[in-house]
């Protein structure tokens, strides 16, 4: 019977059903691999294991225990190089087992009885450290019977132990890494937990549930790898070294659930609770408490008074999103989208990044705003990209019937435009920010605050951020990322109302019924949208540049991250900006010294802004990339069409070569918008050429520019946003490379240091000074307006009517050559520009007079 015994088992007891080969019988692979065959595995995702290190003991770990999902990686040995996990702890698999080796686990197991009087453990026989030693993987389930109770049991170890255990005593990294199985859109998890078992939204749905899926719509169906763990760092760190075995064991485990838990909601969203429940939180708020005591003893109000105040404003600002809802607008916005535009761009490489963030913390998404439909269109991308939607930031003029309460069901919700003098509302608001930031949802605001009338990037509106920082210092969150996103279009939808406003006219308010006029938009094709998401901006390398943690940082300090985060958005939003042949051609043809352009100086402006663009590797779109001649043709064709342009010479020879056009002057403002769309792009290479135009001089040297560049920096700060940390000194290098890399500027070999213009490079210079010409005459206007006594006595209302009022006399009279600079936004900034200089105090007579003949001097070096 010995011998018997010795052979059955080949000389060791140890045989256990732990142990699933990874070779398995060719009739089970090929079933797996036909069941599994559907299943969505990045390879991206897959990519993770690539960059263990090469020495390391790989551990897979799901929160819940599942044979189903553990033989998923046994299929996928052909593709990229996936751990097979033959060591399964707490799993006994029998079913897949080879019947010699069913045989051995029985035999073993019964003799192992029959000699000690119990059965055999295989974490303390040694038998499993020295296979995951021999470079086998294993697999832990964190979640369900049989796992986490072990570490009381005795004779048997918790695994985290065991593998603690192994770590300290062992020079080889042992990884953790975390895996989750989605069945169905994870965006449906969102949905009430009792619709789990027919929605997919169970994070754990039954076996038959599973087995269907992979049967009938293996396409749903997809694998995510989480962020790997090393476990020899993770024992390392200071709070570790020095716990005990179990209390680490038990430590480490809430941290990869944590993980695991935050991978998840990253791409389903946290729990939507009723809007009772969000009351209920609110208004339980400890700090809240405390101030509405406070603000019913200053307002001899009742408490509840001041709860039913409260009641109100979280009825009025709070989203309450349905997943019904939501699922039934992203087919309608779908079709919307596809009705309207034809595609849209985006970066997928930015969602990657970003959805990877979102396992670290809530998203704040910072978009520009150039149209209503930018809430849409950036929700639409996120969820069609297995990212719950975020809630979005909307003012309070949209929450109008029936619209409102389809946006907050979508996830929208209302604020009002300004806050002044509601210090109670602002302290409810606030609070409401706090839960959704504790809650884990990403949240979408624009960092312009309203939408882009002019085509530029406004500055930004801190009012929000500012908010949501005070959130995390008051421990809403440990930490997040803004992640700036730009968007743009070939053509605006609303641009016509842009323009209304532009020349003066009043904005109406958003309606019903000013709903159901728009609808005629839906005629009409607007090309294609642009959307890029940036790389995410951490809080936490934020906050330590500024001064340490967010919790410990002072008021003046907390100002100062929230002025230094805008302006990375900003920063990262221009140099992310798609430009478009309509931007393009606009400014080529609006930055013309007269009226009537013929096609070789339209196309020398136009390649000279070009060959700029390309040397500042900015990112064109597709049309513009592949083909700029044929783009350049489509929107010259598109302009005479929509009558921007006339031709006024037609070409004699038939071949398209030579023809004279004339600007539209009633056009101009549609093409300043699209012009605008893209001067980010030429700010610092405008700024450049018009210091050196106001030299007087072919040869100069940088230093001579420094002065005049940042005074035009200056003067133009409500007009541009630049980057942060950059000097003048800095891109005025930076752009005269560009400037010789087109021989626009070439050394002198006599004054080293020095640049010498060249005669088709003063032609280029113009060009491109020519971006600031319609702002200076805009500013001119103003300054015009003020010294003819306009600034004191006018509230602000009254003074831009009197501003408008000479600007079109002006414009008449031939003083102003350019239409576009009766730009209300412009006027609006020079206003405030002139104001806080003192301008518009007694005794600004002379500042006027000094700042008239600095544009005086600018303009004279633009005239034709």
């Amino acid at each position: 019977m010995k011998r018997i015994l010795e052979k059955i088992l080949q000389g060791t007891t140890n045989h256990f059903s732990w142990f699933l080969p990874g070779r398995l019988g060719r009739l089970t692979v090929f079933f797996l691999k036909f069941l599994f065959s559907g299943v969505r595995l990045e390879t991206e995702q897959a990519a993770v294991f690539e960059h263990l290190p090469p020495d390391a003991v790989v551990v897979l770990i799901t929160k819940h225990k599942s044979r189903l999902e553990r033989l998923f990686f046994f299929t996928r040995r052909q593709g990229p190089a996936l751990p097979c996990p033959e060591i399964g702890f707490c799993f006994r698999d029998f079913l897949c087992q080879p019947l010699t080796r069913l045989i051995r686990i029985f035999v073993a197991h019964l003799h192992y009885y029959m000699t000690h009087f119990k059965f055999p453990d295989p974490l303390g026989s040694g038998y499993i450290r020295k296979e995951l030693e021999r470079g086998r993987a294993g697999i832990i389930p964190l979640v369900g019977a049989g796992t986490c109770f072990r570490q009381n049991n005795g004779a048997l170890t918790d695994p985290l132990q065991f593998l603690l255990a192994m770590q300290r005593t062992s020079e080889r990294p042992i990884c953790l890494v975390p895996f989750l199985f989605f069945y169905g859109n994870p965006s449906r998890t969102a949905a009430r937990r009792t619709l789990g078992r027919l929605t997919g939204a169970d994070p754990k749905p039954s076996i038959w549930y599973r087995l269907f899926l992979l049967l009938t719509a293996p396409e749903t169906v997809f694998v995510e790898i989480s962020e790997p763990l090393n476990l020899k760092a993770y024992i390392q760190k200071p709070p570790h070294a020095y716990q005990s075995i179990e209390g680490l064991a038990l430590t480490l485990r809430h941290d990869l659930l944590d993980r695991i838990t935050r991978h998840r909601q990253s791409l389903t969203g946290p729990i939507l609770k009723p809007i009772e429940e969000i009351r209920q939180q609110i208004l339980t708020s400890s700090r809240l408490r405390v101030f509405m005591r406070s603000w019913a003893g200053r307002r001899q109000l009742s408490m509840r008074q001041v709860r039913k105040e409260a009641l109100k404003i979280i009825d009025e600002i709070a989203a309450r999103p349905n997943p019904f809802v939501i699922r039934i607008a992203a087919g309608l916005v779908n079709r919307l989208l596809n009705h309207m535009f034809e595609g849209i761009s985006v970066n997928v490489q930015g969602l990657k990044k970003m959805r990877r963030a979102s396992r670290e913390g809530p998203l704040i998404i910072m978009p520009c705003h150039k149209s209503n439909m930018d809430s849409i269109v950036i929700s639409h991308v996120i969820t069609r990209h297995g990212m719950p939607c975020p809630h979005f930031f909307a003012g309070k003029n949209l929450a109008f019937w029936p619209m409102g309460p389809i946006f907050r069901r979508i996830g929208a919700f209302f604020v009002r435009r300004s806050f002044k003098g509601a210090v109670f509302y602002a302290r409810v608001f606030s609070e409401y920010i706090h839960m959704l930031l504790q809650q884990g949802f990403n949240i979408a605001v624009f960092i312009e605050g309203t939408r882009s009338r002019n085509g530029k990037l406004l500055l930004p509106k801190v009012g929000m951020l500012a908010t949501v920082l005070n959130a995390v210092k008051n421990g809403a969150c440990e930490t997040l990322n803004f992640v700036p996103v730009f968007i743009g279009y070939d053509r605006v939808p609303e641009l016509g109302s842009y323009i209304h406003e532009l020349e003066g006219g009043r904005k109406d308010p958003e309606n019903f019924i000013q709903m159901i006029k728009a609808r005629k938009l839906l005629k009409n094709r607007f090309g294609k949208v642009y959307l890029k998401f940036c790389d995410p901006i951490s809080l936490q390398d934020l906050a330590r540049d500024t001064g340490g943690a967010v919790t410990e940082l002072t008021p003046k300090q907390l100002n100062a991250l929230c002025r230094d985060t805008a302006g990375r958005v900003l920063a990262a939003i221009n140099a992310s900006t798609v430009v478009t042949p309509q931007a393009l051609v606009s400014a080529s043809i609006l930055n013309n010294p007269t009226d009537v352009i013929t096609r070789s100086q339209l196309q020398f402006t136009f390649e000279t802004y070009l060959t700029h663009l390309v040397f500042q590797q900015v990112d064109l779109s597709e049309s513009l990339h592949v083909n700029p001649v044929q783009s350049f043709e489509h929107v010259i064709q598109y302009y005479t069409r929509a009558k921007y342009i006339r031709c006024i010479q037609k070409d004699r020879s038939g071949k398209g070569l030579s023809w004279k056009i004339k600007v539209n002057p009633n056009k101009r403002f549609v093409m300043e918008y699209y012009k605008n769309n893209c001067i980010a792009a030429f700010i610092p290479a405008a700024l450049t050429a018009m210091s050196i135009l106001s030299q007087d001089s072919f040869l100069f040297a940088p230093p001579d520019l420094y002065d005049r560049y940042q005074f035009l920096r200056d003067f133009f700060q409500n007009e541009f946003n630049y980057p942060p940390g950059e000097t003048p000194e800095h891109q005025i290098h930076k752009t005269i490379d560009a400037f010789m890399d087109d021989t626009m500027v070439v050394p002198d070999p006599n004054f080293p240091g020095s640049y010498r213009l060249t005669s088709r490079g003063l032609r280029k210079i113009k060009s491109f000074a020519a971006f600031l010409r319609p702002l200076l005459q805009s500013y001119w206007i103003v300054l015009t307006t003020l010294r003819f006594g306009a600034k004191n006595g006018l509230n602000k209302a009254a003074r831009l009517k009197t501003v408008q009022a000479m600007g079109h006399r002006m414009y008449k009279q031939g003083e102003i050559d350019r239409k576009e600079a009766l730009s209300r936004v412009n006027y609006e900034n020079a206003l405030e520009f002139y104001t806080r200089n003192g301008l518009t105090r007694s005794g600004g007579a002379e500042k006027i007079a000094c700042y008239e003949s600095e544009i005086r001097n600018y303009l004279s070096h633009l005239s034709p």
